[in-house]
């Protein structure tokens, strides 16, 4: 059954810091690197020699950011936190391809040997979420990595309690769900089957009450009242 990019969003979520990207980064080529000698069929492969656990020493960080994976991871991570877009609707199809082929291709290696890390996929989510929140696009009808179904826990023109979660840099989705029985403040909710949405105007509206939401360099969302 097709899947795409996911990730347990029931489960609790932390907002991904950076050595825990440069640890995500590191095993991701890790994995890669593994299941491409496994397909060769090598046998001469110490994983704890050739493939130490990351460490967080110069050697490693060094190892990191020469590859193209971190640069994306960085780039997605930046923006997705409040930074300045710095790439254009090409780049960004770019980079979101490039990470649903090396995600989709780890996640199975990387749930088989026990690694419950995250940190890329929360931090893809973050960055859609906030492409939608800040530009009002259907990410949809602008990436084919999207309209393909890639990234499953994002909605194409509105919010989700999900990715609600991410721009308020809350931990649970429980606080967003909450949120909406709120008697004096409730964060407006609009169903769409079995979906509950968040309008972008309702999401700038109420996440700029959050302390944990950080907006984005160079935005206005408007009043917040």
């Amino acid at each position: 059954m097709f899947t795409g990019v996911t990730l347990p969003i029931s489960s609790n979520i932390s907002n991904v810091e950076d050595e825990e990207l440069y640890a995500y980064c590191y095993r991701t080529m890790k994995a890669l690197n593994l299941l491409n000698l496994s397909a060769y069929g090598a046998d001469d492969v110490d994983v704890w020699t050739d493939f130490p656990e990351w460490s967080g020493s110069p050697d490693h960080v060094a190892y990191v950011e020469q590859s193209v994976i971190w640069e994306c991871l960085k780039s997605a991570h930046s923006y997705a936190n409040g930074g300045p877009m710095n790439f254009n609707e090409g780049q960004t199809e770019d980079l979101l391809v490039q990470l649903a082929q090396w995600l989709c291709a780890t996640f199975a290696y990387r749930e088989f040997n026990g690694n419950g890390c995250w940190g890329g996929e929360t931090t893809i989510y973050k960055f859609i979420a906030r492409l939608k929140l800040d530009f009002e696009w259907n990410v949809a009808d602008k990436f084919v990595s999207i309209e393909s179904g890639w990234y499953p826990h994002a909605h194409a023109e509105h919010l989700n309690i999900f990715e609600m979660t991410l721009l308020a840099g809350m931990d649970n989705i429980r606080s967003v769900r909450n949120a909406t029985y709120d008697k004096e403040n409730p964060l407006k909710t609009i169903k769409e089957g079995r979906n509950v949405l968040v309008t972008i105007p309702e999401a700038r509206r109420w996440l700029q009450g959050k302390k944990g939401f950080i907006p984005t360099v160079g935005r206005d969302y408007g009043n917040a009242n």
